[in-house]
């Protein structure tokens, strides 16, 4: 199972990065239309498989006769319209592989902000993978004439590094404080379900986005909506939709090592993709090692809490077996050792 979680996560974010990117070089749309269409899909997929048995009833009794539990998803519904929107503009402006990679800072961002908000500690593992997170992400990102010749101005002659940079950079320390404000907005509630929570998530996201279009200069009149909408386009539509839906699913049955195994193929494969189909890439020894510390450094981010979890686990299978030795008349009362180290 978690081998196909893995699988999943590294096939459907993948793809979407790679088809963004030449969706980007190759048709001009509204970015803002593709956000739209993506979130009115998001809404209906969530709201018909809420009310597939109890009917319209159960979106009024969990959403809209809860304004006060639902107004908590607001922000994070807002933000994560404007991180989307922020992504086509970086994707439109950096190869898909530089964009892969810079955007895994949200790992520091999501971390900054879990110390922050939550007051979580992170383990002296954790704060080195961070640094050398920043250390190869900005390895990724030095200048280089070769990469700067052959790599964004090659495939997109009107993009701009500054400005794709400083919108991916914004992406991620959005999708970080999102992340965290959302995750303190639910334990801070109810506890609904994973389809209810999405609903509450989805509807207002809906028209947050249909704002942003409302102001997008690429849309003059209702017609603009679907300009340069190619069958890549809607595929692209599709994949942000449904993508979101099936790594939410998926990524429940996986542990902090497969996400960042995912994350760190998620950076192969794209910038395999960059280089060999795309042609947007120069793989200079600076991007390689760059990547390559990214890489490393997801995975012992990943890994940061094991050692402390298991020596936990241990003390608590230690303290199991001494109460058990000391209380030989209750044979029948179980104790289960559980780790209560929370993902950072």
């Amino acid at each position: 199972m978690k081998l196909l979680a893995l699988l999943t996560h590294v096939a459907v974010n993948s793809t979407w990065v790679i088809a963004a990117r030449i969706s980007r070089i190759k048709f001009s749309y509204s970015s803002a239309s593709v956000v739209f269409l993506a979130e009115c899909l998001k809404f209906i997929t969530w709201f018909s498989a809420l009310t597939y048995k109890d009917g319209l009833k159960a979106f009024y009794d969990h959403v809209l006769s809860k304004p006060k539990e639902s107004s908590l998803m607001l922000i994070p519904s807002a933000l994560y319209v404007v991180q989307n929107n922020l992504t086509y503009v970086a994707l439109a402006n950096l190869s898909a592989a530089t964009y892969q990679v810079t955007y895994e800072l949200k790992i520091l961002t999501t971390a900054f902000f879990s110390v922050l908000l939550l007051g979580r500690t992170l383990t002296l593992k954790r704060w080195l993978a961070l640094t050398l997170l920043v250390f190869g992400a900005s390895l990724v990102q030095w200048p280089s004439s070769a990469s700067t010749q052959q790599g964004e101005h090659v495939a997109n002659a009107t993009s701009n590094r500054v400005l794709g940079l400083g919108c991916v950079l914004s992406a991620a320390s959005i999708s970080g404080f999102a992340g965290v404000y959302y995750e303190k907005a639910v334990k801070s509630g109810s506890q609904p379900s994973v389809v209810i929570r999405n609903v509450q998530l989805a509807f207002p996201s809906i028209f947050f986005a249909l704002l942003a279009l409302v102001n997008d200069e690429d849309v003059e009149r209702p017609s603009d909506i679907f300009k340069g909408f190619a069958p890549l386009v809607w595929f692209v539509v599709v994949l942000q939709a449904f993508g979101g839906i099936v790594v939410a699913l998926v990524v429940k049955v996986a542990d902090n090592i497969v996400k960042g195994f995912a994350s760190a193929a998620s950076i192969v494969v794209a910038s395999i993709c960059s280089f060999l189909f795309i042609g947007d890439l120069k793989l200079d020894s600076t991007f390689i090692l760059g990547a390559l510390i990214v890489i490393s450094s997801i995975l012992l981010y990943a890994n940061g809490d094991q050692t402390k979890a298991s020596v936990k686990n241990q003390k608590c299978q230690n303290d199991v077996k001494t109460i058990k030795g000391n209380n030989n008349e209750m044979p029948n009362v179980h104790f289960k050792a559980k780790s209560s180290i929370e993902e950072a």
